[in-house]
């Protein structure tokens, strides 16, 4: 490496990572024999063990060896990591550049849902939410008899214990889903009034249901090309059965799936649970889409609108032909840059993102 003539110039400087591995090391030795560096990073500091990679600015002035930059940075937290910047700055070594976002508005637009639909919903998630609080005590019982008959102390002192699903921990994803499935109808009309408007459009969503459309048609064995009829009340009813699995772990960590039978859970809570099959399967969430993406895609479509995605997901919903078809789309990196350049040459009028 001549270290006479060259600039060794780093672009997304962040992912120099730590000295742990062979190309981080790799680029310490450039940056070490160079002349001069220039490192471009909107995130340089976000993990403390990287500053070693900055050992040609004024910070190897605080410590005698690199490797110590980084335990430095560590202790010091946020306010080290601040008052670095702003030496750094003062040196003339770190410009700090800002795209401002004068004349920029951030107005957030009240969508109008189906109000009978989102109170099915919700109520449909807090029955759900008080069967598995009730189910927690049977599994609770169902540990104390294990221990009862000795079954918990086996050979090597391991023991034999039950796990089971905590609905709680799952209720806010399933809330999202249902906010944006919801919202999804009156996004597509204010979408649609903004390129009347001669606008661009970007439709952002927190959740691409992508999973979801996977594991339910490997468990239902549904091919791409056949159809899907799925609704939010079969989500709904998938997460209630799975209220009724368990998990026995025994010894050398052997796992046993196993559904409670209505014996176990009692003549009360097997009657609530039928009720509230019953109460989901005829609570009416026909007009919230299982796949709003999807739906997003064929109501703007049909509108007349180009539409583009950048997103991970693989399996989609084809709506177009009034039955649901399980499709499949591609997520390959050059098509996210496709779109993205159909987007901004006007060859797409609406790119949906996650």
């Amino acid at each position: 490496f001549p270290s006479h003539d060259n600039v060794s110039q780093r672009d997304a400087a962040k992912k120099g990572e730590s000295l742990t591995t062979g190309r981080a090391g790799f680029v310490r030795k450039l940056v070490q024999n160079a002349f001069g560096t220039f490192f471009s990073s909107a995130t340089y500091a976000k993990r403390p063990d990287v500053m070693d990679l900055y050992s040609s600015t004024n910070m190897m002035l605080a410590v005698d060896k690199p490797k110590d930059l980084a335990e430095a940075i560590k202790r010091g937290g946020v306010p080290m990591q601040q008052i670095v910047a702003t030496m750094l700055t003062k040196d003339g070594q770190y410009i700090r550049r800002e795209r401002t976002f004068a004349g920029i508005s951030y107005a957030t637009v009240d969508a109008e849902v189906d109000k009978k639909t989102a109170e099915n919903m919700a109520t449909a998630l807090r029955d759900i939410l008080a069967f598995s609080r009730a189910k927690q005590i049977v599994v609770k019982q169902m540990q104390k008899q294990f221990d009862k008959e000795a079954k918990r102390a086996v050979e090597g002192g391991e023991k034999t214990t039950i796990q089971s699903s905590n609905f709680g921990s799952r209720m806010h994803t399933l809330i999202d889903q249902m906010l944006l499935s919801l919202k999804t109808p009156d996004s597509i009309r204010h979408a649609i009034d903004r390129l009347k408007a001669g606008e661009k459009v970007v439709l952002t969503v927190s959740n691409t249901m992508g999973s979801f459309l996977s594991d339910y048609a490997d468990e239902n064995n549904i091919e791409v090309g056949q159809e899907m009829d799925l609704s939010f009340a079969d989500l709904y009813l998938r997460y209630l059965e799975k209220e009724r699995i368990i998990t026995i772990k025994g010894p050398n960590n052997t796992k046993i799936k196993h559904r409670l039978t209505d014996e176990e859970l009692g003549p009360t809570l097997t009657a609530r649970f039928n009720q509230l099959k019953d109460q989901i399967r005829n609570s009416g969430f026909g007009s919230a889409p299982v796949s709003p993406i999807d739906f997003m895609h064929t109501e703007l479509r049909k509108a007349g609108y180009k539409t583009e995605e950048i997103t991970g997901r693989k399996n989609t919903i084809d709506y177009r032909g009034g039955k649901p078809i399980l499709a499949s789309r591609s997520a390959k990196i050059s098509d996210r840059v496709k779109a993205v350049k159909d987007f901004n040459n006007g060859d797409a009028d609406v790119i949906i993102l996650n």
